[in-house]
């Protein structure tokens, strides 16, 4: 995928993605819920054993493949096997390639790696194409057939093809072409949400049981979500406890251990302003982890402080990202950050920094936030996962 070439489609992301999260979030929480009840069960008396990763990954694909193909592709097993396995072959693969191999290994290693990539993608291509071929005929009929009838569907790979379709790039909207960049964006998408919620949970399990996080966390979702309200940014928007946990655990476990990497192009290299050289052809990234770790930036950086970004003052404006949200008796004892979940800055680097930053991460705060909400939605969800860190599943 050549990310400069596709730039189109992350334009997608961010205006189509902000704008259609409202009509989407319904859809998706009710996706989780369904898939919650059914891989745990709803006996709140009886403990349960599940493998954590496997369980979001799961309860997640299928909500957030809602989002990127729409039906019936996310109803399909099939389908959503073989993202996971392009997604967990390409993710491992970048990672452990791209951050541990040294430049004369690389690749070597990528050409042992690319099989069984490329065998995932293959299947993933034989669902995709047709569909997106089917949407490019049916996009072209109704525009030449005023009497055609056929609903677009609401998701990203139409919101693609239509951009694609509009481009003056005659490779642009190949169905293949369109298919990889679909896939690439799955990747940053999904899995970061499935890293993201299993840490969450990990942090918060592994945490003193005198603290009680969780109580906190369920007293607020009880606080927001006593209507139907539940449905809406509105309401997720009011998820501060909720918001600053998720942002922890990715301040403690980011994504990646480097970000922003750009390569010097300058001729004759760039002069920082000590006097230091960096020469062309040269590789600059910020180390997420060293930063996040700083004592200058967050006291007490190696403390699980899931608050640490709810400061106990009156509530302020919420993030210009989220929506305007009223106040509540609840939400007095709270005082939201400038900076939330879906904002990137110099010393939080969970989503990068830039304007290149993950463009999905809007997507993924509030995928984040809403699986939170139907996890802690009953007793048995705790206790399954609790059981998979005491017992070892």
């Amino acid at each position: 995928m050549d990310m400069k070439h596709d730039m189109y489609i992350m334009d997608v992301v961010r205006k189509e993605v902000t704008r259609s999260l409202g009509t989407l979030q319904p859809h998706i929480i009710n996706d989780m819920r369904e898939s919650i009840d059914r891989i745990l069960g709803t006996d709140t008396e009886n403990w349960k054993t599940v493998p954590l990763y496997g369980t979001f990954q799961e309860i997640l694909f299928k909500s957030s493949n809602r989002m990127f193909v729409g039906d019936p592709l996310c109803e399909n097993k099939i389908f959503q096997r073989s993202v996971a396995l392009f997604a967990d072959f390409l993710g491992a693969g970048a990672v452990f390639v791209g951050e541990y191999l040294p430049l004369v290994l690389k690749p070597i290693f990528g050409y042992a790696l690319a099989p069984p990539i490329y065998l995932a993608q293959t299947v993933c291509f034989r669902y995709l194409v047709p569909e997106i071929k089917r949407r490019m005929v049916n996009i072209r009929q109704q525009k030449s057939d005023p009497n055609f009838e056929w609903e677009q569907p609401k998701d990203m790979l139409m919101w693609i093809v239509i951009a694609a379709m509009n481009r003056n790039d005659p490779t642009a909207d190949r169905p293949e072409a369109i298919a990889q960049g679909l896939l690439f964006l799955m990747l940053g998408g999904i899995q970061t949400s499935i890293f993201t919620a299993t840490n969450v949970f990990l942090d918060l399990l592994s945490s003193p049981p005198s603290s009680n996080y969780y109580l906190r966390l369920r007293e607020e979702i009880e606080s927001v979500f006593t209507s139907d309200d539940w449905e809406s940014q509105k309401a997720i928007a009011k998820l501060v406890c909720t918001d600053s946990t998720i942002r922890e655990s990715l301040r403690m476990s980011p994504i990646l251990t480097r970000t922003g990497m750009r390569e010097v192009v300058k001729k004759g290299g760039v002069q920082f302003p000590n006097g230091q050289t960096v020469p062309k052809g040269a590789w600059l990234a910020m180390p997420a982890v060293a930063i996040h770790y700083d004592e200058k930036f967050y006291p007490e950086p190696e403390t699980y402080k899931p608050f640490r970004f709810v400061p106990d003052a009156p509530k302020a404006a919420v993030d210009t990202a989220l929506l305007e949200v009223e106040d509540s008796p609840k939400e007095s004892q709270y005082k939201v950050l400038s900076t939330s979940l879906s904002s990137a800055s110099p010393t939080f680097l969970g989503f990068g920094y830039g304007r290149h930053s993950w463009s999905s991460v809007r997507f993924q705060s509030v995928d984040d936030s809403a699986h939170t909400k139907a996890k802690d939605d009953g007793t048995v969800n705790i206790r399954a996962c609790a059981t998979t860190i005491i017992k070892g599943g």
